[in-house]
């Protein structure tokens, strides 16, 4: 018998340079090869569009005097924080991002961030 199993984390691998930000739908190899074994990502699960809903959960907006980091406009802003999930017993039912109250993401805390990558919330039905 299948058990359900989840592989979460951030996959900081992009290689786009900051002057060229990802504006399409790309097949990144990682993602394929957890596709090709069954495995579903949960935020592209209920948001399938990638381009009308990118889903960006890095890099949080940051005040620009903020010590260590470029200024915020040449930040690159893509998704490498993911949740997949086996298709075994499991449906997956919504997906978020979460941020905090300066965030404008689907999910707002009423509190400060202090990540510099928002969180994916999802919610499954188990089988």
């Amino acid at each position: 018998m299948d058990q359900p199993l989840f592989q979460t984390g951030h996959g900081s691998v992009g290689n786009q340079s900051y002057q060229n930000p990802l504006r399409f739908a790309i097949e990144w190899s990682g993602s394929k090869a957890l596709a090709d074994i069954g495995h579903l990502d949960a935020y592209r699960t209920v948001y399938p569009d990638e381009v009308a809903k990118p889903g960006n959960t890095w890099m949080p907006h940051y005040p620009a005097e903020t010590p260590g980091r470029q200024d915020y406009g040449n930040q690159v802003l893509d998704r490498i924080d993911r949740m997949y999930f086996s298709r075994s017993g499991l449906n997956c039912k919504s997906a978020a991002l979460v941020s905090g109250a300066d965030g404008n993401r689907e999910v707002r805390l009423n509190a400060d961030w202090h990540s510099d990558h928002w969180a994916v919330l999802a919610g499954f039905d188990v089988n």
